[in-house]
C-alpha cells in the first residue's frame, strides 16, 4: 500500500486509481491502472506499508477482541506491528509530477483528504 504524506499540512492520503490530494492541495498521486506504480507530486513523501504486515496485524487486532483481553499471548501482540517505510527517491514504482503538470482531465476525479 501506498501513501503520501505532506509535509505543509501533514496530511497522509492513501493512494487510489484515481488523484487524491492533501487537505491544502500542494501534494497529490494516484495509482496507475496496474494498482502497482504510482505518479505522486514531486513534493509528496511517499509512504510504502507491508501489505502483508498490515493483513497480520489487523487479524492479530480481531484475535484480541475475539478473546476480550487487554493482554493475550505474545506471539498475537508481536503481531500488532507492521512494517512501513519512506520509498526512496528513485523508486520504480513511483513517478514525480509537478502539480503544474497536473492535467484537466485528472482533476476531474480528484479526491481530497479526509476520507483517506
Amino acid at each position: 500500500m501506498k501513501l503520501i504524506y505532506c509535509r505543509d499540512c501533514g496530511d497522509v492520503v492513501r493512494l487510489q486509481r484515481f488523484v487524491r490530494m492533501c487537505l491544502c492541495g500542494k501534494t497529490a498521486g494516484r495509482y496507475l491502472e496496474d494498482g502497482i506504480h504510482a505518479v505522486i507530486s514531486e513534493d509528496a513523501v511517499p509512504i510504502g506499508i507491508d501489505n502483508n504486515s498490515l493483513r497480520m496485524a489487523v487479524q492479530a487486532r480481531i484475535a484480541m477482541l475475539m478473546v476480550g483481553k487487554p493482554i493475550v499471548h505474545e506471539a498475537i501482540k508481536n503481531n500488532l506491528n507492521l512494517t512501513a517505510f519512506v520509498c526512496q527517491f528513485a523508486s520504480p514504482h513511483i513517478k514525480t509530477f509537478k502539480m503544474a503538470e497536473l492535467q484537466v482531465e485528472d482533476i476531474s476525479d480528484v479526491e481530497t483528504s479526509p476520507s483517506s
